[in-house]
């Protein structure tokens, strides 16, 4: 799954999974009752593959096998298990979400002092090997064209990691909240837990705004699967 520097993933991946965990205490104990409904949606990752990809770096198209979600089902499990005791310190909580933030941050692939250092040659090469969209020809090559090149390229980058993580943390937290109160509408969402998704959200750099958006686009998702599902049952009920 992972081949493409696998130790940055790796440390991708471990930030993904206790932040995921840590949100789903946030969000499930934001009603001082992280129920089972809850704790069964957190563990389940299907909804959450269609944004996988953008976490990582694999090959294009490439998706997961039976075995690698399991995989990532457990890992999910055990985290959230783990952190079982933290549930009502919401404070700490917070504080731990903060770190894996401030820990994301620095999961760039290509960080900006990395970037100053490049030659116009290795800047050119950066450009084909991640098919940027830039036409290096247009800039003069002296260090002044040099500056302005690789503006060019962090503005076609698609980073940063915590910005993709920060989509989905919303995503996952309005999943959970979307079960504990029995409706697919997130205006039936508990205030406390509208409040705690948005919280996550502004940690992690997002606004009101598009904490809103996150949360209307989730719960059109989440009807869609509830619908398919309801659909399938009926087929095989015939």
């Amino acid at each position: 799954m992972f081949k493409k520097d696998k130790s940055l993933n790796e440390q991708r991946l471990d930030c993904v999974i206790k932040s995921l965990a840590l949100t789903a205490h946030y969000i499930g104990g934001a009603d001082q009752n992280f129920d089972q409904k809850e704790k069964e949606q957190a563990k389940e990752i299907s909804l959450l593959l269609t944004s996988w990809g953008s976490l990582f770096y694999t090959n294009k198209n490439e998706e997961l096998d039976e075995n690698q979600e399991t995989q990532l089902s457990m890992k999910l499990k055990e985290a959230i298990d783990g952190l079982v005791d933290m549930t009502s310190d919401r404070l700490e909580i917070m504080s731990k979400l903060k770190e894996q933030y401030e820990f994301a941050t620095t999961l760039a692939k290509y960080k900006s002092q990395k970037l100053e250092k490049m030659s116009w040659e290795k800047l050119i090469q950066l450009i084909k090997a991640e098919e940027l969209d830039i036409d290096h020809r247009q800039f003069d090559v002296d260090d002044e064209g040099r500056q302005y090149l690789i503006l060019e390229v962090v503005s076609e980058l698609d980073e940063p990691f915590s910005d993709h993580l920060r989509v989905l943390l919303a995503h996952y937290g309005t999943f959970i909240a979307l079960v504990s109160g029995g409706s697919f509408n997130y205006k039936k969402i508990s205030k406390v837990e509208i409040n705690s998704i948005r919280e996550i959200e502004i940690t992690w750099g997002g606004s009101e705004l598009s904490a809103s958006s996150i949360m209307e686009h989730s719960r059109k998702l989440y009807k869609i699967r509830e619908k398919m599902s309801k659909e399938v049952k009926k087929m095989f009920s015939i």
